[in-house]
């Protein structure tokens, strides 16, 4: 057989010795037209195309998997990785393989094991009964018996001998009765029938209001003491009513009229308060001088008004202001020595004192100054780049705190310190002679509420 192919461009012609061919395992051999191929069939079944000899010569066609000879039965997959981002289905949980420790893989397992008591020391419930009724058994019982029933587990307690019958309750009565005998004044009668023991004073009638009186005097309270000495007053302690005195009232009116003419010329704010308006500490009212701050200086001058002043706010004005500076104003009482004593009120904020304003703390419970009581009022600042100046008292309105020797020319009107602005100020003030000075006074303003 003689087959020649003869290629005409993209098409192949073919002529064949022969339409058909058999022999050494060929079976035949067609020209497949719609395929354009030509296909040889052999007997083992696998035969070829003339597309199979274009892809053995760099053609190109496609075979079956099927056709495909010496496949490997499974394909070892190449060393490679995934990100758990790129793995799809995950479990949302992963269920631990069961599986065992040792005694020795558990921290601590094994001394807190040591420290049990060993089963052998652990009583049963019935050995456990078997040894309390054993410590009963075992001691010595005067006039008493004991019966442990192991079957049951009860343990019995009697009396038994040396002790004689049992007591009946009218003998107890009787006994009772038997041994409270009649005194003077004291008569006892015992009604068997009724079962009541009556005592009572002879002649006398002592009622529970009688005792309650008797009650309320504190041993020994008149002992030893005669008549002119109990109405003695020097040796009365107590208090008693104003109008239990006489005269009294009458006496503290005409003082209080002569104190309250004095402060109404003596103190500012002479006249009567009007809500919503500001009031300071000037005695006169001559117009304000200037105070420049000072980092750390705490200031403070006496206050007094002639008539109660309510404030819901207290501050102080700036009149020139300073780059970064702030303060706070605050109150102390007066001590009986007339200096700072116990601290009212500090801010709890730091005023700022970067424009020129007034300058307050808000008070949600109001400061009540009464009338002709002595306070102290005063400012302190914190750091500044520019230090700010402030509204201070004229000084021919400022307080009198003396003069430093007879030949001074200026009056001493304020109370100075150096404090640390981050302290707090001293809950007690504890004055020195040192803190006198003079300088002009600050002008705290407090707002009637």
């Amino acid at each position: 057989m003689l087959v020649k192919f003869l290629n005409s461009g993209d098409k192949v012609s073919t002529a064949i010795a022969g339409s058909y061919f058999k022999g050494d395992g060929w079976t035949g051999a067609y020209y497949d037209s719609n395929e354009g191929r030509l296909v040889f069939e052999s007997e083992d079944g696998l035969g070829f195309t003339t597309g199979d000899l274009r892809v053995a010569t760099g053609g190109t066609s496609s075979v079956e998997w099927t056709t495909v000879l010496n496949k490997p039965t499974s394909f070892t997959p190449s060393i490679h990785t995934h990100l758990w981002a790129d793995i799809t289905d995950k479990p949302t949980e992963f269920t631990p393989v069961s599986h065992n420790h040792t005694i020795s893989q558990v921290t601590d397992l094994q001394s807190v094991i040591d420290a049990k008591a060993d089963k052998s020391q652990i009583l049963t419930q019935q050995q456990f009964k078997d040894s309390v009724a054993a410590m009963f058994q075992s001691g010595t019982h005067t006039n008493v018996s004991i019966n442990y029933d192991p079957v049951v587990g009860t343990l019995n307690l009697s009396t038994a001998g040396g002790g004689g019958a049992s007591v009946s309750e009218e003998e107890v009565q009787d006994w009772v009765g038997n041994l409270i005998t009649q005194g003077t004044g004291i008569s006892v009668n015992y009604n068997d029938v009724g079962n009541v023991l009556s005592i009572e004073l002879s002649g006398v009638s002592f009622t529970s209001a009688d005792k309650s009186k008797l009650d309320g005097i504190a041993e020994n309270a008149t002992a030893n003491s005669t008549d002119s000495q109990l109405r003695e007053r020097s040796t009365h302690t107590g208090t008693q009513t104003i109008s239990t005195i006489s005269g009294l009232q009458s006496a503290l009116t005409t003082v209080n009229d002569m104190l309250t003419g004095v402060s109404t010329f003596a103190a500012p704010n002479a006249g009567g308060i009007v809500p919503g308006r500001y009031y300071d500490n000037a005695t006169t009212s001559v117009t304000n001088s200037n105070y420049t701050s000072a980092v750390d200086r705490v200031d403070m001058t006496p206050f007094i008004t002639s008539r109660p002043l309510r404030a819901d706010q207290i501050g102080f004005a700036v009149a020139t202001a300073g780059s970064a500076a702030y303060g706070r104003a605050f109150v102390y009482g007066c001590g009986a020595d007339g200096w700072p004593s116990d601290l009212i009120f500090e801010g709890d904020t730091n005023l700022d004192l970067n424009s020129p304003n007034f300058r307050g703390h808000t008070l949600a419970s109001p400061i009540t100054f009464e009338a002709n009581r002595v306070y102290w009022v005063g400012w302190r600042f914190g750091a500044a780049t520019t230090y700010a100046v402030l509204r201070g008292l004229n000084i021919s309105s400022a307080p009198n705190l003396g003069l430093l020797a007879s030949s001074s020319s200026n009056y001493f009107s304020v109370l100075r310190r150096t404090i640390p602005f981050a302290t707090r100020l001293p809950a007690t003030w504890g004055f020195v002679e040192s803190d006198i000075a003079a300088s002009v006074p600050p002008s705290i303003r407090m707002r009637a509420a």
